[in-house]
């Protein structure tokens, strides 16, 4: 087993140690010497055995495997520096072969001065600052934005400067090397502190969710039950003619939906779609049975464009959209026979009308909401940063601002500027006012490489993450049992009344993250002074007391990538590199100098966790991502002139489990829409008049509400007529009536059907009335002045530890968003114009104008009659509905399929409702 190369954490290394401690090796180390120094790159690296092997174990160099550069001969294998210098580091390097059992050196490299870690910093108008300077070979000057520091011992220094926005320190060592580092307050705004690029792929890929949003809309649910045609007329006894056709049903199909990017800022949205309906035909011939026909109709294609603008506003996303065309495709039909064919044009007319009226402005309002939502996850606004442990939240505000958004043919590009502080520092923590490291390369734009997507993270921005973090006193943990309770103040009952040991973590300054490039690839550094972990038991009062405490110094190469969620994942792939600075027994003094054995052996064992642990803060930082698309990186690489700086670049999926519906959703078992309704009739069996029915008055009888009066009759040719005086001349045809085409008073006329009237400042969208205004739009959240007093400017509010511009009027704030507070309402189905023209009345479905004065309404005639007459009772609502529908609170819908159960105007699966009664 000896020689396996571990590419698995930390935690599963240790489970592997037991087992392969007990392994033997033919190797030797024969250069460098342990402990060298070296002020350039060693000749070379050699390896001794006693027989040539046909190749090498794992042969690591402070942690990467360099076996590759290896040359073998009879007796060594050895490697020129000259090829083993992009794997050196500054300080400590550890040379191992055939790990973790083989044998290791350790020797120093120096080629720069002191790296300088800030512990303590106290700005106002001076900045007083304390700190160490980190360096093999000892820190012998320091100056400070020019001016001299005094230099303490145990390499420590101390400094007063002017405050300032970055504070330079060129360090010294004995072998006289420099090294300049950098500095700046928590919560300075780095710009570009993120930049992202997609590719018109994965705009593509993302347009799913407008293909979601299109196949969500209820079309039938909007439509079914309308009238297309009502040519339908009453004779004098309540009996039907003529033909009348129904809207039963219409289910939208997206065929397509996305954005084609164009140079500049912005392209085009397109969408096709394509529609089914069943028309129903019904041909009334008096008292008989209605001869009726279901017709299967297609409509398509159905296309809708728009022009898409993108622009910056004060400092977040504008989405514009614009010039809408919509065009309706042909309608076909499966034949029509004879009698129907004559109406076919007709229907299918108003069925285009109505399909049209409604559909073109329910297009234009999905994609005025769906885009933006769609665009903004790619270029994120500020945010927080959640970090929760067993017992509390931990919050870290994300400050964001675009600064610059364009288009071309074949990608979306966007940088934004920002940084990290924390939400509400924890007075107990040494703050870093001026102590956060600093890299002043700028970001260079993100980088494709050749796939789908990339985005690049400013180093300046992780390590903001971390210093915010540990202002928080986040990386202050208590460890017992393998969890872990993050944060101050620490619950000593954290695990429970059984617990008798625990773990403490105290680092003394934040981490630190470097970024460097090694043969094409990044590398990224961890370091961490002074990180003292130390061991407690319980003491008979209930109270801990330290048994062993250690402090250290981790200095070790970490890896990272994205997870399907597009957030970061980070973890050790092999053994943490670290070195024991000073120890203490109980509640005694630390102790500098050589570790005991029993130090050595309790840090081996939770080196791992800890750091695995305190890498948290980065993992949560919400990365750009798209609904329904996952990234997986298949290049990170160190960007920007100093290569001092994280690009991600790779290929995209589609994830359908984080769009909306589980994987393996079976959608027939969904609940489903069956349309609005439509208005009952009378049945055959009853006469309507003026939207009431009533019973038949009876032979020789003619009624007009709720009145039956005789009607005078003559034997003319043999037949029994009623004597009518006609409205125009008695030679010609008794008019029909007029359809009915007006609305109620309080209702308004949209797409062909009668809505309630929105409220002022608001448009009707079918069943919704929608704002006139935007219904969310973004604000810039910045950090406070004062980070750590945490006050806003005058007429600014703070939310989420930033301070934000507040929303206008009509608008609440969340974070970043500002949501309008009433964006859209329901205002009911549209239902088909019932009134008449004024001084009208509406018999049937009929509009007929009032009889001359001493006349009544027979069927669509007017009559003189006779004075006899009684009283037939009051009229009832209609409450009869067509084959195939049903009546539920007096309207008539189509009837659910079979295991589902009707509630108004959905169909829900039998089981869940009697599950839920």
């Amino acid at each position: 087993m000896c020689g396996i190369k571990t590419t698995i954490r930390y935690a599963l290394l240790l489970i592997l140690a037991t087992t392969l401690g007990a392994c033997k090796t033919d190797y030797t180390i024969q250069s460098p010497a342990e402990g060298s120094v070296h002020t350039s790159e060693p000749e070379f690296l050699t390896i001794g055995y006693q027989k040539q092997p046909s190749s090498l174990p794992a042969v690591t160099l402070n942690g990467f495997d360099i076996r590759e550069l290896f040359v073998l001969s009879d007796a060594q294998a050895s490697a020129p520096g000259a090829a083993v210098g992009p794997y050196l580091k500054q300080g400590i390097n550890r040379f191992h072969v055939a790990p973790p059992a083989g044998p290791r050196i350790t020797f120093i490299y120096d080629t720069e001065g002191p790296e300088i870690i800030v512990l303590n910093s106290r700005v106002d108008s001076l900045a007083v600052i304390e700190g160490l300077g980190i360096d093999e070979m000892g820190l012998t000057s320091l100056s400070v934005n020019a001016l001299s520091a005094d230099i303490l011992g145990l390499n420590g220094f101390s400094v007063s400067v002017p405050s300032d926005q970055v504070y330079t320190y060129v360090a010294t060592d004995s072998l006289g090397h420099t090294r300049t580092s950098h500095y700046a307050p928590l919560g300075t705004l780095h710009e570009p502190a993120m930049t992202v690029a997609v590719s018109q792929e994965v705009i593509d890929t993302a347009s799913g969710e407008l293909m979601l949003a299109l196949s969500d809309f209820d079309l039938n649910g909007l439509l079914a039950g309308t009238t297309l045609l009502d040519g339908t007329w009453t004779g004098a006894s309540g009996e039907v003619y003529g033909p009348e056709i129904l809207l039963q049903a219409v289910d939208l199909t997206a065929d397509s939906a996305g954005i084609d990017l164009e140079n500049g800022n912005g392209g085009l949205i397109h969408s096709s779609s394509r529609l089914v309906s069943q028309i129903l035909f019904r041909i009334h011939s008096g008292f008989l049975p209605p001869l009726e026909l279901v017709a299967n109709t297609q409509v398509g294609p159905i296309t809708m464009d728009a022009d898409l603008q993108l622009a910056v506003s004060n400092q977040t996303l504008d989405v514009e959209i614009s010039d809408f065309i919509f065009a309706m495709g042909e309608v076909s039909s499966s034949d029509v026979p004879a009698p129907f064919n004559a109406w076919v044009e007709d229907a299918f007319g108003a069925l285009t009308a109505i399909i049209g009226g409604a559909l073109s402005p329910q297009l234009e309002f999905l994609f005025e909401q769906a885009v933006p939502l769609m665009l903004e996850t790619a270029i994120k606004n500020s945010y927080t940063i959640n970090i929760p442990d067993y017992y509390t939240t931990h919050n870290l505000a994300m400050s964001l601002q675009l600064g610059d958004v364009y288009t071309t043919e074949t990608a979306l590009i966007a940088s934004l500027a920002g940084g990290s502080i924390p939400v509400e520092p924890d007075a107990g923590v040494s703050q870093p006012t001026a102590g956060v490291v600093f890299k002043p390369d700028p970001l260079p734009g993100a980088n494709l490489g050749g796939g789908q997507f990339g985005f690049s993270l400013n180093t300046n921005t992780l390590n903001q993450v971390y210093a915010s973090a540990y202002s928080a006193g986040l990386n202050h943990m208590n460890f017992v049992d393998g969890e872990v309770q993050l944060g101050l103040p620490r619950d000593d009952d954290f695990g429970g009344d059984g617990v008798t040991k625990r773990m403490l973590v105290n680092p003394v300054a934040p981490p630190q993250v470097h970024v460097s490039d090694i043969n094409g690839a990044a590398a990224l550094r961890y370091l961490n002074y002074g990180l003292e972990v130390i061991s407690q038991t319980r003491q008979a009062d209930g109270s801990f007391a330290d048994t062993l405490g250690v402090r250290l110094t981790t200095d070790t190469a970490f890896a990272i990538g994205l997870q399907e969620d597009s957030s970061i994942d980070l973890f050790f792939p092999y053994a943490p590199q670290y070195r024991i600075e000073a120890t203490k027994v109980a509640d005694g003094d630390w102790v500098y100098g050589e570790a005991a054995d029993n130090a050595n052996a309790f840090i081996e064992s939770v080196i791992g966790l800890v750091l695995q642990q305190l890498t948290e803060p980065l993992a949560n930082i919400s990365l750009p991502s798209f609904q329904c698309v996952s990234f997986a990186v298949t290049d990170i690489s160190a960007v920007g002139g100093d290569r001092s700086h994280l690009n991600f670049a790779g290929g995209i999926s589609l994830n359908t489990e984080i769009c909306g519906q589980p994987a393996g959703t079976d959608l027939n078992n969904l609940s489903y829409a069956r349309g609005a309704g439509v208005e009952p009739a009378c049945g055959t069996d009853r006469e309507a008049d003026d939207g009431l029915c009533y019973e038949s008055c009876g032979e020789n009888y003619v009624g007009e509400g709720d009145t039956c009066y005789a009607s005078p009759q003559a034997d003319i040719a043999g037949e029994t007529l009623l004597i009518a005086s006609l409205t125009g001349e008695g030679t010609m045809p008794a008019p029909v009536g007029g359809k009915p085409d007006k609305c109620h008073p309080r209702k308004v006329s949209e797409n062909g059907l009668c809505y309630d009237l929105c409220d002022e400042g608001y448009r009707g969208v079918g069943n919704r009335c929608v704002a006139r205004q935007k219904p969310v739009y973004s604000r810039a959240g910045l950090p406070p002045a004062d980070v750590f007093s945490g006050r806003c400017p005058a007429g600014q509010e703070k939310q989420g530890g930033l301070c934000y511009t507040p929303c206008e009027p009509g608008y609440e704030g969340d974070g970043a968003l500002c949501h309008l507070k009433t964006a859209t309402y329901e205002r009911g189905p549209g239902a088909i114009p019932s009134g008449c023209e004024s001084g009208q009345v509406k018999i049937g479905q009929r509009c007929f104008d009032p009889c001359p004065t001493g006349q009544v309404r027979a069927g669509n005639r007017c009559v003189v009659v006779g004075n006899e007459s009684f009283n037939r009772g009051p009229g009832q609502r209609p409450d009869q509905c067509a084959v195939g529908f049903e009546l539920i609170d007096d309207r008539c819908y189509r009837e659910c399929r079979e295991g589902f159960v009707g509630q108004g105007a959905v169909c829900v699966p039998a089981d869940t409702l009697a599950v839920s009664r």
